[in-house]
């Protein structure tokens, strides 16, 4: 079964990546479901036949690490919020016990390898039009935001996020390019996949991502030229770096070349360490939620609510993710889940660098190739870019970069290295199999049913999303209707249909269907608040709602929750002075404006406070 195992794990890399990487619930669920039909197959069929060595301690770091973000995701105070973290961590668990326990082989790895090699290559092809056209273009109808223009970011929505995947493949190329045990055409196709995926990085403008690459490839020139030296003198020492240098320099000016062809990439590249970046502004938010909690963090996606509510005036844009993957699992998870990430990242490179050294005593070809070494290499390569990357963006957010993480993880845990049988009476061991089998397949079926039962709402509450999004008000209403037949926990259901009444509302020719939509529409608003009480953004929605159908009480209500919730939102300082304005307070709809400007300057609240000052002069 270990065949239909390790397809079914392509199969399920193969959708996450397709489908946006999983950012939305929605397109992640297919994919853990084939991943969890592989786990299911794994725990009740034999383990690899091919007996290799493994690390104790990153195995054990692992499952700290899971088990901390698992349950501190399945108690948290939001239950919708959460479900992104715990789906995606039970998935990355059983991604990581196939990887070491039932996919050790190099053959294994290296097909797995192979198929996000044929991924990048489609990225790319994506990314190089998106690139050239400067648009928001995706195949199969997605969209992406338009403010990223030139930036390609293949079949991800971020560019970032492409970086993330990039960087990563082109380190395992390169790696086997330098180490796999194969003919000499098929290393240079490597090689050659290796700079394209450069180049793919270079097109994405990702900041974050260069860096990482940097800090991957010298990490893996400095292994490689550790191994080398095993196989040579001096001077092939010296040939080496020498080699290195030209390809670096060569790869370098291409690079700095084709930088310099495009205006958008130069501005990009100018602001490489640029310090009044947005990241830099959203990392404090985070160190203000950590302090409410600081054991076990405020919950799996409370972000969303304390990077609102802490945010600074400079910040405007919505701060859904710290884009800092430490400090978010510090915030979220507490000291105990940023110990226990920690702990899993340092754990894995120790494991990697003395599964490095124990490949250099075995040995290798005459000329020190091995398939090992090239995953060995390409492994801790891909981890030390991860580990820089982390600081900058939140690609263990995406799905699809978690769960390469995780299989890039299982290769570090277990190098494939044959090992010596255990004794036969080693009754621990075969006590601590049985448990983990029981563990993968508890985790399997869970996964599985998860995605089961919430798919249809998650499919529903996407549909309705995008029939907003595209004016379609009614087939909004219909798919929101469906979604809240069969899911009760999603408060985007809700609030869908809120905005599909609300624009009839407004659309409507007689006041009294106009106002009978509007008044369906709050008590949509006030579902969703059910559901999730501490969004501003619904609380604003049902504030100006309320404030138009002339219920000034509530629409003080909901406005005062939703600044109490995001006191630095300059979006519902201008609503809630149109409020006071509609409702004859002009001196504290002036205040309001005024706030509103003092944080961020906008044409309303301007144009409202000149109208407001010019009324009060005539009068």
């Amino acid at each position: 079964m270990r065949p239909l195992v390790l397809a079914l794990v392509l199969v399920g890399f193969t959708t996450l990546h397709l489908l946006i990487g999983g950012t939305r619930l929605v397109f992640a669920l297919p994919a853990f479901a084939a991943i969890a039909a592989a786990a299911l197959l794994a725990s009740i069929s034999p383990a690899s036949p091919h007996r290799s060595s493994s690390s104790r301690l990153a195995i054990g770091s692992a499952a700290f690490f899971f088990g901390v973000v698992i349950a501190r995701s399945a108690t948290s105070p939001f239950a919708y919020l959460a479900w992104p973290d715990l789906t995606t961590s039970v998935a990355c668990a059983l991604i990581y016990a196939i990887g070491v326990w039932w996919c050790p082989t190099p053959r294994d790895r290296l097909l797995v390898l192979a198929v996000g090699g044929g991924l990048a290559l489609f990225d790319l092809a994506v990314g190089a039009e998106q690139f050239r056209a400067g648009n928001d273009w995706m195949p199969f109808g997605f969209l992406r935001p338009a403010d990223y223009r030139f930036r390609a970011s293949g079949m991800f929505i971020c560019p970032n996020h492409l970086a993330g995947y990039l960087e990563v493949v082109a380190l395992f190329a390169f790696g086997g390019a330098l180490w796999l045990r194969t003919s000499g055409k098929l290393r240079v196709c490597l090689g050659y996949l290796g700079a394209l995926g450069v180049a793919g990085l270079v097109l994405t403008g990702s900041r974050g991502g260069f860096l990482a690459f940097a800090a991957g490839a010298a990490t893996l020139g400095a292994l490689a030229l550790h191994r080398r030296a095993q196989y040579t003198d001096g001077a092939g020492i010296r040939r080496s770096l020498l080699v290195g240098l030209v390809l670096v320099t060569l790869g370098g000016s291409g690079a700095w070349l084709a930088i310099t062809q495009s205006e958008f990439l130069r501005a990009r590249a100018a602001r490489l360490l640029d310090q009044s970046d947005l990241r830099l502004r959203l990392w404090p938010a985070a160190i203000d939620q950590f302090r409410l909690a600081p054991s076990v963090g405020t919950g799996a996606g409370t972000y969303l609510i304390y990077g609102r509510k802490f945010r600074r005036e400079s910040v405007q844009q919505d701060p859904i993710h710290v884009h800092n993957d430490y400090l978010q699992l510090l915030a979220e998870y507490g000291f105990i889940g940023a110990f226990s990430g920690l702990l899993f990242l340092a754990a894995h490179l120790r494991a990697g660098w003395r599964s490095h050294q124990h490949l250099l005593e075995r040995g290798g070809s005459g000329n020190g190739r091995s398939n090992a070494a090239a995953l060995n290499q390409g492994a801790l390569a891909a981890a030390a870019a991860f580990a820089v990357h982390s600081v900058l963006d939140f690609n263990l957010h995406i799905p699809s970069n978690a769960l390469f993480l995780a299989w890039v993880a299982s290769l570090l845990a277990n190098p494939g290295i044959p090992a010596p049988a255990l004794p036969r009476d080693s009754a621990p061991m075969a006590v601590m199999a049985i448990l983990s089998r029981i563990g993968l397949g508890a985790a399997a079926i869970w996964l599985g049913w998860f995605a089961w039962q919430r798919a249809p709402g998650e499919w529903h509450a996407e549909n309705a999303r995008v029939a907003v999004r595209d004016g379609a008000s009614g087939v909004a209403i219909n798919e929101a209707k469906a979604g809240l037949a069969v899911e009760d926990q999603n408060p985007w259901l809700n609030f869908y249909l809120g905005e599909a009444r609300w624009t009839l509302a407004q659309q409507a020719v007689l006041p009294a269907v106009g106002r009978s939509f509007a008044l369906a529409a709050a008590d949509s608003y006030r579902s969703a608040l059910r559901v999730f009480p501490s969004d501003s953004r619904i609380l604003l929605q049902l504030g100006w709602v309320e404030s138009m159908l002339g219920q000034r009480s509530q629409a003080d209500e909901a406005f005062q929750l939703a600044l109490k919730l995001d006191p630095r939102n300059a979006a519902i300082w201008t609503f809630y002075g149109h409020h006071l304005r509609r409702s004859g307070d002009r001196p504290a709809a002036r205040r309001a404006y005024q706030r509103s400007l003092s944080l961020s300057e906008n044409a309303d609240a301007r144009a409202n406070l000149r109208e407001l000052d010019a009324a009060g002069a005539d009068s």
